[in-house]
């Protein structure tokens, strides 16, 4: 329900926003405002020397810091296509090293970095994204510096070298955004290494410390825990886990519900698990009814109904099972439990009668 609030009041602020004009992040002044769409139009037109002199001018014009930073942040795109590369760069350290920092601040810093990668200049690219992750970790582009500068340290230095700096990250990040992503490449590099029991105890890290509805990893390290627990065996830790991801399921009293996408899948493979492992057909029918019933907007609702109609076959109880198999047919135009229910009614077509 909390989850479904912050999404209702976002909206909401969104709405406000939206018929505020004009708001802080409008570019203003006549003359700024003049040159950057004389420099947008040389952009779009590939002059691109032009383009970059008209941001300049845009800049130079502005009456706010952000709208000159945007100019200049736009003027380093025109110099990168003209192929004045040492000046995009230098602009881009110049926006990268201004403070306070602002909107452009890690983007610039991101670009900066990209540029000496590819320029051969690893060791600055990787100061970049460093600087980055541990100084803006809540930042958007955060994660995307995290793997690349893990990824690269792992190419030149090996995999024990990349899994050591991320261990040197858990404790400085725990408090960020970008914790329970540190911990969950943790657990997938131990999957690489045939380390299943340290696999384990990161994803138990990731649903213990960044938990539903914050935790943007929760649902899928439940999920991988799942997998590790019924490759090993344990069905009964599978369903647990999976049982732990679907109780989070809820209602909301705005439009719809929040379901996040793993929801209705775990909601039926715990329906699987029941019936094709545990044999435990009321289980397996209880779980078929929550993904048909709680989940309306579910592509794998014809699943369910295919399900429940399968497990009345398997009960005997045929009246039943053509009921559902019918519909499944008229509920759904396409789709694989379509077909199948279909085929059912043809073979059992004096039984359905």
């Amino acid at each position: 329900m909390l989850r479904a609030f912050f999404i209702f009041v976002t909206v909401l602020v969104s709405l406000i926003a939206s018929a505020c004009v004009p708001t802080l992040s409008q570019p203003r002044g006549d003359a700024h405002l003049a040159s950057l769409a004389r420099a947008d139009r040389l952009h779009a037109a590939d002059d691109f020397d032009g383009a970059a002199r008209e941001y300049e001018t845009a800049a130079q014009s502005a009456e706010r810091r952000v709208d000159r930073e945007e100019a200049r942040y736009r003027r380093t795109r025109s110099l990168l296509r003209a192929g004045r590369r040492a000046e995009a760069l230098a602009e881009l350290d110049a926006l990268a090293a201004n403070e306070p920092i602002s909107r452009n601040t890690v983007r610039a810093l991101y670009d900066a970095s990209s540029l000496r990668l590819e320029d051969g200049d690893v060791a600055g690219a990787l100061a970049g994204f460093e600087r980055i992750v541990r100084s803006h970790p809540d930042h958007g582009l955060a994660l995307r510096s995290l793997d690349r500068w893990v990824a690269q340290v792992t190419e030149a230095e090996g995999p024990e070298a990349g899994t050591a700096l991320l261990v040197g990250l858990d404790e400085p990040l725990r408090e960020s955004d970008l914790h329970d992503y540190v911990l969950f490449r943790l657990a997938e590099r131990a999957l690489v290494a045939d380390d299943r029991i340290a696999a384990e105890r990161y994803f138990a890290t990731v649903v213990a410390e960044h938990p539903y509805p914050e935790g943007e990893l929760w649902d899928d390290a439940l999920v991988r825990l799942a997998d590790l627990a019924e490759e090993s065996g344990d069905v009964d830790a599978a369903v647990a886990h999976l049982s732990a991801l679907t109780s989070r399921h809820e209602g909301t009293w705005s439009p719809g519900s929040y379901t996040l996408p793993t929801m209705p899948l775990a909601e039926l493979r715990i329906a699987e698990l029941e019936r094709d492992v545990r044999s435990d057909l009321d289980a397996a029918e209880a779980a078929f009814q929550r993904l048909y019933d709680d989940y309306p907007t579910s592509r794998l609702r014809d699943d369910a109904l295919f399900g429940l109609g399968d497990l009345m076959e398997r009960r005997g109880r045929m009246d039943d099972a053509c009921a559902l198999y019918r519909r499944v047919v008229s509920e759904f135009e396409v789709g694989r439990a379509r077909r199948v229910a279909a085929t059912r009614l043809r073979r059992a077509a004096p039984s359905c009668d």
